[in-house]
Formats: structure tokens, sequence, C-alpha cells
């Protein structure tokens, strides 16, 4: 390789085989900055330094003796954000803030330890379960491979101990007659179909807050969830922090997935594409459902003069507005309730449907194309199956319905 020329940084290999790249990135206030990566290969380490040369150039490069706390609101903010869903970033933050940061931030990031990863395990268990330390522990590994990747670390030490386990699943399926409950219970509601669709099919609670009219297809009978409603997560817009949080901060900006399709609907909250055409699924409307859903489009229609803002959304505030997924929940509650169903995940209806769908001796395959399980239609080859086959399955699940809802003969 030609010789390196003044500003490139120098690059050298280590007893033990590692290379090293260090550059000099100038003085700060009283203090020389310099930045130092590894590599398996000299042209890896050439290629970190010119990545770094470049964020120099763009202001905002960080040295690798930055803290934990410092490279995770930077691994928030830049990195991570461009590449999941706003749900998943504000989980992501909420570990970061509440157990990441109070065990490790003051830590340098290139120096961590199996000590420093296992207070971070001792800190999610305090009055938790397991699967919480084993959250917070993935989290600070998807962390620090990118503070490898980035030449803030010379290794992944979450790599260095054992992944904490998970607790078992406490979730529960409805049975049939608490679905019934709950069908009777919101029969009468604006939004009575919201629930029929959420236990009939399984959708999640964004792909259902996200049906949009010009989905539903009453004439071929199928839905295409093509959208999901999401609140999108706020993030600094100030240089440097204001201190506030990000929500509150006076330059705050819409944290928007780069990767993903947006449509913006009001505040922060967005109907966002799944990030592949193929996680967009058509699922079969059973005849329970077909009705609710005609019956819930004439209320539509009749609403619709006094929305502020018509969004086509099939179930939104009663001024088109996007339902909040928090009052959503806290809906689906109030029905459990009055139902007298114990508090159940909002999860559970998903788990209902797959249930009764797996209690009806209905194909994997053809579940997991109902449910939008990728591993099963992966795992067996099924690419495509015909909503014909779904429709089978969701009639006799409505049939089933049916029948215990109906008195006994004598």
């Amino acid at each position: 390789m030609a010789r390196r020329q003044k500003g490139e940084g120098s690059v050298y290999k280590r007893d033990d085989g590692q290379w090293v790249g260090s550059l000099d990135l100038g003085m700060h206030g009283n203090k020389r900055r310099r930045r130092v990566v590894y590599g398996k290969t000299q042209a890896a380490v050439v290629k970190k330094l010119a990545e770094i040369r470049r964020e120099h150039a763009a202001g905002h490069v960080a040295t690798s003796s930055m803290t934990v706390e410092k490279w995770l609101a930077y691994w928030l903010d830049k990195v991570v954000s461009t590449r999941v869903k706003p749900t998943t970033l504000r989980t992501y933050r909420s570990y970061v803030e509440r157990y990441l940061i109070p065990a490790i931030g003051h830590q340098r990031v290139d120096r961590l330890t199996a000590g420093h990863i296992i207070a971070v395990h001792d800190k999610a268990r305090e009055g938790r379960s397991e699967t919480t330390a084993n959250h917070a522990h993935w989290i600070l590994h998807s962390a620090l491979k990118d503070a490898v990747r980035h030449g803030k670390a010379p290794r992944n030490a979450a790599e260095l101990v054992d992944t904490p386990g998970t607790a078992a699943p406490s979730r529960r399926a409805l049975t049939v007659p608490e679905v019934l409950a709950v069908f009777s219970r919101v029969q009468h509601d604006r939004l009575a179909s919201r629930w029929h669709m959420a236990l009939l099919t399984g959708a999640r609670q964004g792909e259902c807050l996200g049906l949009t009219w010009d989905s539903v297809d009453f004439a071929a009978g199928v839905l295409s969830l093509d959208w999901q409603l999401q609140r999108v997560p706020y993030q600094h817009g100030c240089q440097p922090a204001c201190g506030l949080r990000a929500d509150r901060c006076p330059k705050r900006r819409l944290a928007v997935p780069a990767r993903y399709e947006a449509r913006p609907l009001e505040g922060n909250h967005y109907l966002l594409r799944p990030k592949t055409r193929k996680s967009i699924r058509r699922i079969a409307m059973p005849t329970l459902l077909h009705q609710s859903l005609l019956d819930r489009q004439a209320l539509y229609l009749a609403e619709r003069g006094e929305y502020d803002t018509d969004h086509g959304l099939v179930w939104a505030r009663v001024d088109g507005r996007p339902i909040d997924g928090r009052v959503d929940y806290q809906e689906w509650q109030g029905y459990l309730r009055t139902s007298g169903i114990p508090p159940l995940p909002l999860h559970s209806a998903r788990h209902t449907a797959a249930t009764v769908l797996d209690q009806l001796n209905v194909p994997q395959h053809v579940v997991a194309t109902i449910l939008g399980h990728s591993d099963v239609t992966t795992t067996r080859g099924y690419t495509h199956v015909d909503t014909t086959r779904q429709m089978e399955a969701l009639e006799q699940m409505g049939d089933l319905l049916l029948s215990h809802g109906q008195p006994a003969e004598q």
C-alpha cells in the first residue's frame, strides 16, 4: 500500500496480529483529540479512518475516549434510528435511560469489561424478571457492535459474558366464551369492528389503527395490511444537547426512519410502510368481519362531514384524527373489565386468534400468512397462500364463535 499522506492517520500492526489506526483530530479546548480504531486487516482500518475523516469534516465525530452515555446518545440519534421502527426506538431509549446509563454510563466505551456488562444485568434485574436483563443485554450488545464498527471500541464487551435467560411468557389467549363476551360488550360501540378485526385476524395494533379504506376490498373480500400507525419519537436538534428531554428540546425534530416510506398524519403520528414489500400481507375477510366493516363504513360516511381532517382511516377519533395507541390500549382494558375478564395485554388478542386457528387444525403455513409470521413461511418454503385457504380457516373460526353464541337445543 502507498505511503500515507499527512492527515490520513497512521496504521500499524500489533504483535497479536490486530491492525490499529490512529488519527489526530486537532485541539479541542486545551486537549488534543485523537481517534484510535481497530481491525482484522489493514484495509479495514484504512476504511474506518476515512470514515472518521468524513465525519470530522461534517462536524459530528466523537473521540474514542467518549463515555458510554455519550456513545448511546449518539447511537440512538444517529445510528440505530435509521434502521428500526419508532416503537422499537422508544423501547431502546427506555432501556438505555433506565438500566444502561445508570449502571455504566460514566464508563469509557473503549474500556468496558465483563464486569461492566454484569453490572447492567444486575441493574435490570432489580425487582424485574430475567427477561428484562435479557433485553438490556441485547440492546447493549447491538450498541457496542456498532461502536466497534465505528471505531469507538476495540471489542464488543457484551460478548464476554453469558446472555441472561428469559422468563416464560405469562400471556394467555381468551377462551371462546370470553371472545363472545367482548363481542357482546362492543357490539353497539362505534368502533366495534376494531375489536372484531383484532380477535378474528390477530392483526397487530399498529396494523389495525393504520388500516385505510383504500386497503379494504369488499368485492374481493380481502384486506391489505400495507400501513402501520406509529408515534414517531422526537430527537434533539440542538448542538450541543440542551439537557432537556428530546420532546421538550426547542429545536426538536421527528426521527422518521429513513428506510421507511412514511405518511404524516397529526402531530407525531405517522403511517409507516413495513420495511419490505414481503411484509405487506393480504387477509381474507370472514363473514363476521365483512359485515362489521360494512357497518363501520356506513357510520364513517355519515361522520366524515364532521371531520376536521379525513385521513381515510377505518378507525379514527370522532374528529377524524388517528387513535393514539395508549388510548386504544385503555379501551381494550375497559372492555375486558366490563366483560368480567382479568387484565390482559393487547397482544393477547393476537394470541387468541392463533390459538383458535390451531384448535381448528388449520395448517401452520396458513396461520402464518394470516398472522404475518415470516419464520414458518420461510422455513417451510411457503411464499404465497391463496386467500381462499385463509377464508376457509377464518370462516371456520367465525362458525365456531357463532355456534357458541347460540342457545343449546332443547
